[in-house]
């Protein structure tokens, strides 16, 4: 079985998402100052990147984040297949709110011509993973 993830913006407290965006990657950057001998502080989320199946090219939503340096809520959910990924209690969501795009490149698929890819780097005010919540900035 395949992991499928999917990236939604929209509004975190009544759980409505408008725009959705299948998912190829991300990755999640945690960090914490600390001294010589111990942590000082709670963990910290510093980013999180993510791989994005671009849209069309009439949806240039994703540019205009990154442009105007809006902000905007959302959440990454990964499950196990794609028809139930947005239903299912065994899927896992990271909730973020206040994020802003610092990064967009745009990457293309040699082996398949007709996967093109947009990584972006997303910053936000807080993180919410499995009811723990991580401050970013």
């Amino acid at each position: 079985m395949a992991l499928t993830a999917v990236l939604e913006f929209g509004d975190n407290d009544i759980q409505r998402y408008t725009k959705r965006y299948l998912v190829s990657d991300y990755h999640l950057v945690f960090d914490r100052s600390y001294n010589d001998f111990a942590p000082e502080e709670s963990a910290r989320c510093e980013r999180l990147e993510v791989v994005v199946v671009a849209p069309g090219r009439s949806d240039i939503g994703l540019f205009e984040w990154f442009s105007l340096q809006s902000i905007q809520d959302g959440r990454l959910v990964i499950g196990q297949n794609y028809d139930k990924v947005l239903n299912d209690d065994e899927t896992q969501v990271i909730y973020f709110d206040e994020a802003q795009c610092f990064s967009l490149s745009e990457c293309y698929d040699i082996g398949n011509q007709r996967r093109r890819l947009l990584k972006l780097g997303i910053v936000a005010q807080g993180m919410n993973i499995d009811g723990i919540t991580y401050k970013c900035k």
